[in-house]
């Protein structure tokens, strides 16, 4: 079976929905500790200070990582992004760039280029093929900017209109195109201990595709926390 945190994203967005759940505040980034790996600051402890930006109907950053070894597959992201959406900010993790390839990137149109620090974070985010270290960048990124798109570097853009998902992503917190499944398929069996769920219920249920997706901060908060915990969980996202 195939093992990380897109397939247990999948998993907990559709428990959360099962248990109808709602938002009552903001995404729960103390649960990171202090301070962040993604970050180089500590997430705020006023709890008003993590509200996201006011909602004015659009995406308002692009969030990417790479390591070396998909540079090239990154500048395609990079590239296309500039040319069909030239004013929106991309945020880009260095998560093991060399030096040239980091100051390449940060020479595309409004990238902005943030080391993740893994230091920082379990021992086990070192295990890239893991990804236990996107959601981290995801919750931040929430927070700082609100609507957010998460863009593999194997994404390219084709056309520069975003605005008819952002209505799907108000109503459903988390959008993404569907791909062949099912979830039993392509997700751990401990994953689902760690999570108290059963599997019974994902046998037959639809997956995300997980390369680009489209993130609200409102009805995406409580899907967030609950992915966030289990990233820390080296039993949950990576056993």
């Amino acid at each position: 079976m195939l093992r990380g945190c897109w397939c247990v994203l999948v998993v907990i967005s559709l428990a959360v929905t099962a248990t109808g759940d709602h938002v009552h505040g903001p995404i729960p980034l103390d649960v990171l500790g202090a301070p962040s790996p993604a970050s180089r600051r500590a997430p705020a402890a006023d709890p008003d200070a993590l509200h996201p930006p006011p909602d004015d109907g659009s995406f308002h950053a692009i969030i990417t990582a790479a390591s070396e070894n998909h540079f090239e597959e990154l500048k395609g992201l990079l590239a296309t992004a500039a040319r069909f959406l030239p004013t929106m900010p991309i945020v880009l993790y260095d998560i093991g760039l060399r030096s040239g390839s980091r100051k390449a990137a940060g020479g595309f149109c409004n990238v902005q280029v943030r080391q993740y620090h893994f230091r920082r974070a379990p021992s086990f985010h070192r295990i890239l093929v893991a990804h236990a270290y996107k959601v981290t960048m995801i919750a931040e990124a929430l927070v700082e900017f609100g609507a957010v798109m998460w863009a593999d570097a194997s994404i390219r853009f084709r056309r520069s209109n975003l605005a008819p998902l952002y209505p799907l992503a108000q109503t459903y917190g988390v959008v993404g195109m569907e791909t062949n499944g099912p979830i039993t398929g392509f997700t751990n069996y401990r994953t689902f201990t760690a999570l108290n769920l059963s599997a019974a219920p994902f046998e037959t249920a639809p997956m995300i595709a997980s390369g680009a997706i489209f993130l609200h901060p409102g009805r995406a908060a409580p899907l967030v926390g609950r992915w966030l915990a289990c990233s820390l969980r080296r039993a949950c996202i990576w056993p």
